[in-house]
């Protein structure tokens, strides 16, 4: 696991401060196999202040996003997240 537990804790947002961080959008299937990890990471970045954003979407294995090449529940994310991202940028941008 990324090198042992030693090395894990240095690179996972979880393990560190996360003040000041950018907004972050997670997008993560209701039925996934790291959904805890997922809601740890929202429940933390909320208590540091950290605009989040949780998508949950039903019935969806572990990275679903990456599948938008055949499955519409991808792309209906993609477009989500998509969508966030240039509302985001459109307020940096102005």
């Amino acid at each position: 696991m990324c090198g042992g537990e030693q090395h894990r804790e240095r690179v996972s947002p979880v393990c560190n401060d996360m003040t000041g961080l950018c907004p972050l959008y997670v997008s993560v299937s209701e039925h996934e196999v790291c959904l805890d990890e997922n809601n740890e990471l929202v429940e933390k970045a909320k208590k540091a202040e950290v605009e989040v954003t949780l998508d949950l979407v039903p019935h969806m294995p572990h990275a679903f996003q990456w599948c938008s090449a055949f499955l519409p529940e991808s792309r209906e994310s993609d477009d989500r997240i998509i969508g966030w991202m240039r509302e985001k940028l459109q307020h940096k941008c102005m």
